[in-house]
């Protein structure tokens, strides 16, 4: 037990003496006054008044004394547990001390085995020495019959290489000699036949001299014709650089020749095309005036209602289609089409709607397309698609008021070009300028950069009109002008698009300066 617990126990000692002395003054001046709470008697109040006071004043001290050390505290909170873990160190200890006296004597135990094993390890080396100079002896040993052995053997493989070579050489003596025996078997038997031959060879010389003679005259005469065809063919080499100077001369002329042929060619072909293009539009022309009869004199001096190529509607259609749906997607068309055409002034003819497909005529195979075939080939181009389609009338003429308008049908992929905020072209304003200056930049912004980059994107263009593609009203581009003068300051102007595009629909812009 340490000083802290002593002084602790003789403090809680001294405070009971201290809460006994004073719960009795308590006790007594309660008595006296004979003090009642509530029901309680008076005998009961003092009771309870010198028990309160004994409780507050224990744990007042216990308090102080807690706040005062830090041990009293960790004793007051930790005290059973921390016993505990004594008790489970002790037990560690105590394990901890029995292992090492374990491995004392283990360790003792390997030192004199290591003593016993470092003795046996100085025999071995002792050993191992008197081994090695014993190997070395007998390696010097081995060495120096090695050297023997290596100079028998070079005297041995000496021996064996003389003596094939003298075979060898017996060998080809031998041969020498049958062939020399054979040589002169046969220089004497050619020595008889020149014998035998030289009459005949003598006879023989003296008919070659005479042919000689005869062959010498004859190259006389074929030198003479040879220098008469040589300056024969100078005068047909000099006729033949005169003839290649005029061929080359025409075939430049005849390259020339093709190279016109070729254009003229390639001019023909393109006068055939637009000849081709001018009689489909005559007979597209002549079937036209046909079908207006009598209105058409009248009509032309009426007010133009659509000009040739200018839209007159569009109709986004959904993907995979059946026949039927695209059926009803066209007729649905064909009906806003007669709708557009009847508000601009057109009017029906008996034979066609006031906006109607008319027959065509092929232009390669001159055979006449009805208009119902025209019309299956667009509900084939939309049946069964996994894409977004729009359907689009042109007007295949210049329509006046009065008379049908004849429309063509283009069907177009409609996917998605942008994503609502998507980015589409940003430039440089300066805001210090006046407003008719900063008008004309931006203008020139939407007309150009903007408008470039939106048919670059494959946005499909509202033929005929002004505007393409979409416009910005009046009022956006005053407040979009307005807010970039404010700004006084060079400023960049970013067009976003407003919501989400596919290639049919009108481009909606919203407008972002910094």
């Amino acid at each position: 037990m340490d000083f802290l617990t002593i002084g602790f126990l003789l403090g809680i000692v001294g405070v009971s003496g201290f809460i006994a002395y004073v719960a009795d003054n308590l006790g007594r001046k309660l008595g006296k006054k004979r003090l009642s709470v509530g029901k309680m008697r008076p005998k009961h109040v003092a009771i309870f008044g010198v028990v309160l006071t004994g409780m507050v004043v224990s744990g007042s001290t216990i308090a102080l004394v807690a706040f005062a050390s830090k041990d009293v505290r960790r004793w007051l909170l930790y005290g059973r547990q921390a016993l505990e873990q004594l008790n489970v160190t002790r037990d560690k200890v105590t394990s901890l001390e029995a292992e090492g006296t374990k491995l004392e004597m283990s360790n003792k135990n390997l030192v004199s085995r290591n003593y016993v094993l470092t003795a046996q390890a100085s025999r071995l080396k002792a050993q191992i020495e008197t081994q090695r100079k014993s190997i070395s002896t007998q390696t010097e040993t081995v060495t120096r019959l090695r050297a023997d052995v290596r100079k028998f053997e070079s005297r041995v493989a000496e021996l064996d290489r003389r003596e094939s070579e003298n075979l060898k050489q017996l060998e080809q003596r031998q041969a020498s000699l049958t062939t020399a025996k054979k040589t002169l078997d046969q220089v004497q038997l050619e020595i008889k036949r020149a014998k035998t031959d030289r009459f005949t060879a003598v006879k023989e010389f003296n008919d070659v001299n005479r042919k000689n003679y005869e062959l010498t005259s004859q190259n006389s005469e074929l030198s003479a014709d040879i220098a008469k065809q040589e300056g024969e063919i100078k005068v047909l080499q000099a006729e033949a650089a005169r003839l290649t100077g005029e061929r080359k001369l025409v075939e430049g002329e005849l390259d020339r020749s093709k190279s016109d042929l070729e254009r003229t060619q390639r001019e023909l072909g393109r006068l055939e095309t637009q000849l081709n293009s001018v009689q489909a539009d005559y007979r597209l022309a002549v079937s036209y005036n046909q079908m207006l009869g009598s209105t058409f004199a009248a009509a032309r001096k009426a007010p133009m209602t659509f000009k040739i190529g200018e839209e007159v509607v569009r109709l986004p259609v959904a993907e995979n289609l059946t026949v039927e749906s695209a059926r009803r997607s066209v007729d649905v068309f064909l009906s806003m089409a007669r709708t557009v055409a009847t508000g601009r002034g057109a009017k029906s003819n008996g034979q066609y709607d006031s906006a109607d497909i008319v027959d065509h005529q092929d232009v390669i195979t001159k055979q006449n397309i009805p208009a119902s075939e025209i019309r299956a080939s667009i509900v084939r181009q939309l049946v069964g698609q996994a894409e977004a389609q729009v359907i689009v009338a042109y007007s295949s003429l210049n329509a006046f008021e009065g008379e049908p308008v004849s429309i063509e049908i283009g069907v177009f992929k409609n996917p998605i070009i942008y994503k609502a905020g998507a980015n589409l072209a940003e430039t440089r304003i300066d805001g210090s300028k006046d407003e008719p200056a900063i008008f004309r930049q931006v203008v020139s912004f939407l007309s150009e950069r903007l408008a470039t980059r939106v048919a670059k994107d494959q946005v499909i263009p509202r033929s005929g009109s002004e505007r393409p593609f979409g416009e910005v009203s009046t009022e956006e581009m005053l407040e979009l002008v307005s807010t970039i003068r404010k700004a006084d300051r060079q400023v960049f102007l970013r067009a976003q698009a407003d919501e989400e595009t596919r290639a049919s629909d009108v481009v909606r812009l919203r407008f972002k300066v910094f």
